[in-house]
């Protein structure tokens, strides 16, 4: 039975022990949190379960002795907040984050490998390549918790991770680099577990080739508690902290240890607060819509109230009396919040337009002329006439041919045609017997220009085309500077 201080958060307190809610070795039942790990006397599990203004904790397996003895901590309640409250005055986001999350304290495993086992899996990946890699080792190498809850997993033994060759580590996505380092630390382990404090740890932690400090910082925090680590070459704590405490959306290593100094002793819980309290800098990117700064005034809004479309825009086209508006559809397609490169508007991409690109098989008409490159293809190989252009279209061109036995296109189309302004395609021509597959005919190669010749490409019917290709022979491929010639681009 364990007594927490008042306003003791135990949710928030615990989580910091799983990588999330479908952690394979620790997990939240009708309000009681499961954690199964590995100890000196063998696996066990330890069950933390809130019984009014108290915890009880039960113990399961061979090592339910050593964790309950440790309860306490893994609970968070060894908790030293010494010193903390004179430092969070100085700031009053990080007074009022204390004031707020008064109840949340920082656990102590006593275990390090198997912080050390995610912290090494979360290195310069995502989140959920990182969960995935973490969950199909501890599935492959691990095994089933003592106790009552099904599908919780203990943490693989050291000795299983550095026995295994690093491509065994490749189905889960785990490349041979974080496979080494993962190996090497595991047969560390026995030295890593013996550290008497945060300080040796972290120093027999850096010597392990492939784990810097936010590895070391990472596993110390959770492994002893420790409130001062920091975890130095995080992706996003540099932008939150920079954020939170000087109002910065970007900020470097060096900006946030410079902010966390008046917190020396508990930047590590300054930055689980402010965490917490979701203070998290502003996105950039592609479709995130960000407030502005704190003090600024948020930009104006485009004006769309104005005309129509550009005179140039409706140069030689009659729009309908009801329809040349603001909101009308071409007018639409030139709001100012549409500029792309060189000042050029640029228009909607149609939802119809780019579903048929997509579903159907487009097909054109090629009118080509030039000196043939390439005739008497050998027998047997695919029977193809290969035209070299540059326009903006939906394929981008493959290395090699189109093979017969394959039926791989000889152009592949752009997810997203309206991102590509204009490339090389390469489209192939097939002729194909029924039976016996294609006719071995001469092939040529022409090179659009004023000097070599022209390229003139405009639509067909799909169903023209798909009779064409049904009909294709060796009379095809005998083109000359005045013939003609139609194919299919396939995706």
């Amino acid at each position: 039975m364990l007594t927490p201080p008042p306003g003791y958060r135990f949710t928030g307190t615990v989580r910091e022990l799983a990588m999330g809610g479908y952690d394979p070795c620790a997990r939240l039942v009708d309000g009681a949190f499961w954690w199964s790990t590995r100890t000196p006397d063998g696996p066990g599990t330890l069950c933390l379960r809130p019984a009014g203004s108290r915890l009880v904790a039960t113990g399961h397996g061979p090592g339910a002795g050593w964790l309950l003895e440790r309860a306490d901590a893994v609970a968070g309640l060894r908790d030293d907040l010494t010193g903390f409250a004179e430092r969070a005055a100085t700031h009053p986001v990080v007074a009022g984050l204390a004031r707020t999350f008064a109840g949340l304290r920082m656990p102590a495993t006593g275990r390090v490998f198997p912080r050390l086992l995610r912290a090494v899996l979360e290195q310069k990946v995502t989140g959920k390549e990182a969960f995935r890699a973490y969950a199909a080792t501890v599935r492959r190498f691990g095994s089933p918790a003592p106790g009552p809850v099904a599908n919780l997993w203990t943490p693989p033994a050291p000795a299983d991770i550095a026995a295994a060759p690093y491509w065994v580590f490749h189905p889960f996505g785990v490349e041979q680099r974080r496979a080494e380092t993962l190996r090497r630390a595991a047969a560390a382990a026995d030295r890593l577990e013996r550290c008497a404090d945060a300080a040796e740890a972290t120093r027999r932690l850096v010597a392990i080739p492939g784990v810097g400090p936010w590895t070391a910082a990472e596993v110390v925090r959770t492994a002893y508690g420790d409130p001062d680590a920091v975890s130095v070459g995080d992706y996003h704590i540099p932008n939150m902290v920079s954020w939170a405490l000087a109002e910065q959306p970007r900020g470097d290593d060096a900006r946030m240890l410079a902010l966390l100094e008046p917190f020396r002793g508990h930047r590590g819980r300054v930055c689980l607060l402010l965490a917490a309290g979701g203070r998290y800098a502003p996105r950039f990117g592609p479709g995130c819509r960000s407030g502005p700064s704190p003090g600024t005034e948020a930009p104006p809004a485009p004006d769309r109230t104005g005309p129509g479309p550009s005179a140039r825009r409706d140069a030689g086209r009659r729009l309908r009396p009801d329809r040349t508006g603001p909101e009308c559809p071409a007018a639409r397609r030139l709001r100012p919040d549409r500029v792309g490169p060189a000042g050029r508007r640029q228009g909607r991409v149609s939802r119809r337009s780019t579903a048929a690109q997509r579903r159907a098989y487009p097909c054109w008409k090629a009118t080509t002329s030039g000196p043939a490159a390439r005739v008497n293809q050998r027998s047997g190989r695919l029977n193809a006439v290969t035209v070299n252009q540059t326009r903006p279209c939906a394929s981008r061109s493959t290395q090699n041919a189109s093979s017969p036995r394959s039926g791989w296109p000889g152009s592949v189309p752009y997810p997203n045609p309206a991102r590509r302004s204009s490339w090389t395609a390469q489209t192939t021509r097939h002729g194909a017997d029924s039976r016996s597959g294609p006719t071995p005919t001469a092939a040529s190669t022409w090179t659009p220009g004023a000097a070599r010749g022209a390229l003139a490409v405009t639509r067909r019917p799909i169903a023209r085309c798909i009779r064409q290709l049904s009909t294709a022979s060796a009379a095809a491929g005998k083109a000359s500077r005045s013939s003609s010639a139609r194919w299919c681009r396939w995706w």
